[in-house]
């Protein structure tokens, strides 16, 4: 009786096994027919490039520009009691001096008093708006290291067709060629069809807690959606 009820018990086991097998290969067979569909379907990318634009860049102002940048020293050092603020106030009235149109026709809001929030007003409000942005805080010199430098770290030295220092990868160059970019195109009579926001932090290197974070929340309090 026992074995007979083991071998029962065995049978149902095994029957349940099966069908639990089958549903899964029937559910298997049916994501491959919509793959196949699918692809088989997929008409793919135009081929079709976009057409090229040459574009005349003043590229002495422009390198020149970003040695002056890395040679503002705007360190994060994270500590209320170390941190110097005024390279940074220096920082954003050099932006006005150096780039005035991006100024003028974007409009700037400061937030936590250094990070930068440049507007530029779209032609089509029913587009959502997109952001940019980037950094010019950058962190520390280790104390004892400055002759491992090929070249002093805020010199900005130009030199073998590269631009030398601190922030010169991170990320002043992004700061830099964004206003550079808009410049450039305000000065070819550009309007944006969508509203764009430049967003450069003073404090990314830190954390952002100031600056990122007071610009996340200065948009959302504008009911801004990007």
């Amino acid at each position: 009786m026992g074995v007979s009820l083991l071998n029962s018990n065995k049978h149902i086991h095994n029957s349940q096994m099966r069908k639990i097998l089958l549903s899964l290969g029937l559910v298997l067979c049916l994501l491959i027919a919509v793959l196949l569909v699918r692809t088989l379907s997929f008409s793919g990318a135009s081929s079709e490039l976009p057409e090229m634009v040459s574009v005349d860049v003043d590229e002495e102002r422009v390198v020149q520009n970003m040695s002056r940048a890395i040679q503002i020293q705007t360190v994060s050092t994270g500590d209320p009691e170390t941190q110097e603020t005024a390279p940074f106030a220096e920082y954003v009235a050099w932006t006005r001096e150096t780039y005035p149109e991006v100024h003028e026709q974007l409009g700037l809001e400061l937030i936590a008093e250094h990070s930068m929030l440049f507007t530029w007003a779209g032609s089509n409000t029913d587009l959502k708006p997109i952001l940019l942005t980037a950094h010019y805080d950058v962190v520390p010199i280790a104390p004892g290291s400055e002759g491992d430098w090929s070249y002093p770290p805020f010199s900005g030295t130009v030199t073998g067709g590269y631009v030398w220092g601190r922030g010169a990868l991170d990320d002043k160059s992004g700061v830099i060629a964004m206003l550079e970019a808009v410049t450039l195109l305000i000065e070819q009579g550009f309007t944006p069809e969508r509203t764009i926001y430049l967003s450069f932090g003073h404090d990314e290197e830190v954390g952002g807690n100031l600056g990122a974070k007071g610009i996340t929340e200065h948009l959302r309090s504008q009911g801004v959606q990007l």
